[in-house]
C-alpha cells in the first residue's frame, strides 16, 4: 500500500463526518486488536489499517487470509451506544457500502446476508462486528476484509480476488479512500433512516431468498428456506418443520 498515503490521511486527521482518523500499521495480528487497544485513548471514531494481518478472523472465529500488500484489512471504530436489536441492520448498511465500492470495478456482485460479498460465485470479502464496552464508554468495532490482489500465499478455493474479475492489479490507496467516503456515507445513513428504506437496495443484491440452506447461529444448525428479509434486517425462514423463524445473525451454507 502506498504508505504516504495513508500517513497524509492519518496526520490530516481525514475530513469525513464519522470517520476522523486512520491509524496505519505494517503488520499487526488482528486490526481488531489493536483498535480494543486504542479505544480508550482516542476521542474520536478512527479506522486502524494494516498491510498484513498474521491472525486475522472473520466470524465465527474463522482465520481470514491476510498476506502482506494481498487486500483492505481494517477495523473501524464507532463510538456510542449500541442497540444489538439494530445490529443486523448496521450490517446491511455496511454491506451496500462495500457494493458501491466494488462497483468502481465491477457489476458483477451479489451480497450473501448477512454481510458477506461474492463476485463469480467466491467469496472475495468479509465483516466482523463486535460490540465493544469499556467501564466509560461502548461502541462498534467494524472489522473488514477483502481480497484485492492475488500473491504468492494461495486462497482457498471459494475465494476470489477482486484483481482477478477486473483482470488487472488493484490500486489499494485508490481502492481505500474509495472505501472510506462509502463506509462514511452508509453509516451515516445508519443512524439517520430505518434500513426499510434501503431494503430494497440490498435485495436488488441479495442470493438468499428463495434458497435452501442449512443455517448455523451460535446455538444450533439446522435446514430452512430463506423466504424475507425484514424491516431490520432479520432473515426469515421456513425451517423443516414448516415453522418461520426469524433469525438475527447466522452462516448460511447450501
Amino acid at each position: 500500500m502506498n504508505k504516504k498515503t495513508i500517513y497524509d490521511l492519518n496526520h490530516h486527521k481525514i475530513n469525513f463526518a464519522h470517520i476522523k482518523e486512520v491509524i496505519y500499521k505494517e503488520s499487526v495480528e488482528s486490526t481488531q486488536t489493536i483498535a480494543k487497544e486504542y479505544f480508550s485513548f482516542k476521542e474520536d471514531n478512527f479506522v486502524v489499517i494494516a498491510e498484513e494481518q498474521t491472525k486475522g478472523v472473520g466470524r465465527f472465529k474463522r482465520e481470514w487470509k491476510s498476506p502482506n500488500n494481498g487486500g483492505f484489512y481494517g477495523s473501524f471504530v464507532f463510538r456510542g451506544s449500541v442497540n444489538k436489536d439494530k445490529l443486523p441492520a448496521f450490517n446491511l448498511f455496511i454491506s451496500l457500502a462495500l457494493v458501491e465500492t466494488f462497483k468502481y470495478y465491477t457489476d458483477d456482485i451479489v451480497l450473501k446476508w448477512p454481510n458477506d460479498v461474492y463476485l463469480q460465485g467466491k467469496k472475495v470479502s468479509g465483516i466482523l462486528t463486535e460490540c465493544y464496552k469499556t467501564s466509560e464508554e461502548e461502541g462498534i468495532i467494524l472489522g473488514i476484509g477483502i481480497n484485492l490482489n492475488r500473491t504468492n500465499q494461495s486462497l482457498v478455493d471459494t475465494a476470489i480476488t477482486l484483481s482477478d474479475v477486473f483482470e488487472s492489479e488493484v490500486n489499494m490507496s485508490l481502492f481505500t479512500n474509495q472505501l472510506l467516503k462509502k463506509i462514511n456515507h452508509y453509516y451515516d445513513l445508519y443512524l439517520s433512516v430505518p434500513f426499510c428504506e434501503v431494503r430494497d437496495e440490498y435485495l436488488r443484491y441479495s442470493n438468499a431468498l428463495g434458497k435452501e440452506f442449512t443455517i448455523t447461529t451460535h446455538d444450533e444448525q439446522f435446514n430452512g428456506k430463506a423466504i424475507d428479509i425484514d424491516d431490520r434486517g432479520f432473515l426469515k425462514v421456513y425451517d423443516e418443520s414448516g415453522k418461520i423463524r426469524t433469525i438475527m445473525s447466522a452462516d448460511l451454507n447450501i
